[in-house]
């Protein structure tokens, strides 16, 4: 916080989650998580259940 880099942070946020979306498609999907970044579409291909809200969250 002290050195104000929020974008950083949330960037470093976004990668998180997207290695850990990944990780679920390959554990339950058993295929190559396809090369893209967008959260929405890689919860789409885990087959993740998520309301519109949380949907609208990751999108953002």
């Amino acid at each position: 916080m002290k050195a104000r880099r929020y974008i950083y942070t949330l960037f470093c946020c976004q990668q998180a989650i997207e290695k850990m979306l990944k990780a679920v498609i390959i554990e339950t999907k058993d295929i190559v998580p396809p090369r893209l970044h967008s959260l929405v579409r890689l919860t789409q291909i885990a087959e993740l259940k998520l309301s519109d809200e949380e949907v609208e969250f990751i999108d953002r």
